[in-house]
């Protein structure tokens, strides 16, 4: 089991992970260099990986819910994955209306 320094010390390289491959991934896979798909997918790519749920029902630990939500579907079945998935649908839905913002203020005539 984890003690609370090393939880800490394990999401920390989680999310330091996590922020090299948001930056390496579109180099490797020659995505577009637009600013906006760039932002778009960096945005998205950081929603999916570092959303945080708990691992159980009442649990203190979190964890990516992207993994918590896998592990559901084939350990508890669907509706256990469902639960862990909630909080991914809820940020792809703010960040959906943050990138339409974000696009439709920076697309806006200047004056």
């Amino acid at each position: 089991m984890l003690t609370a320094s090393s939880y800490l010390a394990a999401w920390l390289l989680y999310a330091g992970s996590v922020v090299g491959l948001i930056y390496t991934v579109p180099g490797i896979l020659h995505l577009p260099r637009t600013p906006m798909f760039l932002l778009s997918f960096r945005l998205l790519l950081a929603g999916l990986l570092l959303t945080p749920v708990a691992t159980e029902l009442g649990a203190e630990t979190l964890a990516p819910a992207i993994i918590v939500t896998v592990f559901e579907f084939f350990v508890s079945g669907s509706e256990a994955a469902l639960r862990a998935g909630l909080p991914l649908l809820l940020v792809f839905g703010v960040l959906a209306v943050v990138l339409l913002l974000i696009y439709l203020l920076s697309s806006r005539p200047k004056k």
